[in-house]
Formats: C-alpha cells, structure tokens, sequence
C-alpha cells in the first residue's frame, strides 16, 4: 500500500492524518485548487466539485496565514505530534549529535530529549491533530 501524500489529500482531515507536510507540496495543492476552480468555473465540473475544492482552498490559505512564518515558502516542516520524538531522534543522529548505532546498553531518553527540543517548535492544529513546526 503506497503512503499519502499532501497532494492526495482532498480536505483537512486527510491532511492531518499525515506524519509530515510539506509547506511547498501546501503550496503546490493550492496552485492546483485554483487551478480546478477555474476549470470548474468555465463549466468543466460540477458544483459540489467547485464548493469542495474552493473550501479545501481556503482552509489550506487559513492554514498558512496562522502560521505566518517567513519560512514557509521555503519549506516549513509540520510534524505531527505523535511523531515529534521519532523525528527529534532521526534529526539529532542525521546531524551528526547522536552517533547512528548506540551500543544496546546504552539507554537514552528521547521522549525527555523530544520535550526539551519542543521549547523551540510551535504548535498548529489541522481537524484537531496538532503539529508542530519550527520558524
């Protein structure tokens, strides 16, 4: 089974099931959004279709204007909160912080680690699942 991906994603609730997004891969559902509607708007789709996309549109607008950072065009990365340990472990030991293969004896707390690394994320909810990101 292949993993969704933002551009699959067809309101925010499929949105907030995935682990990471993308700003760009937002960005680039939302030039296809506008894209449809045009379509749509010229006679090529039904209404519900129009409602739909437009609405996805404007919430995936909303999205990114309570994020307000200036990194977003850049590509911001929203972690869902259940994966932000996860990523902090993979992060640390992809910049070299942590070495990849800790001897089996060696414990390490990355539930703490990943709360103390949090101090410098904030905090976004998509349909009630919170992400977090850093600006």
């Amino acid at each position: 089974m292949s993993r969704m991906s933002v551009s699959d994603c067809t309101d925010l609730v499929e949105l907030s099931r995935l682990d990471y997004i993308d700003s760009r891969d937002v960005e680039e559902l939302m030039e296809e959004l506008v894209d449809d509607v045009v379509e749509e708007e010229c006679g090529d789709g039904s209404i519900e279709e129009f409602v739909v996309e437009n609405s996805f549109r404007l919430e995936l607008e909303a999205l990114r204007d309570e994020i307000d950072s200036s990194e977003w065009q850049y590509g911001l990365l929203l972690i869902r909160e259940s994966e932000f340990t996860s990523y902090c472990e993979e992060m640390l030991k992809d910049c070299g912080v942590m070495i990849r293969d800790i001897p089996s004896y060696i414990e390490i707390d990355w539930e703490k680690t990943a709360e103390n690394l949090s101090a410098d994320y904030s905090e976004v909810e998509i349909a009630g699942v919170t992400f977090l990101y850093r600006d």
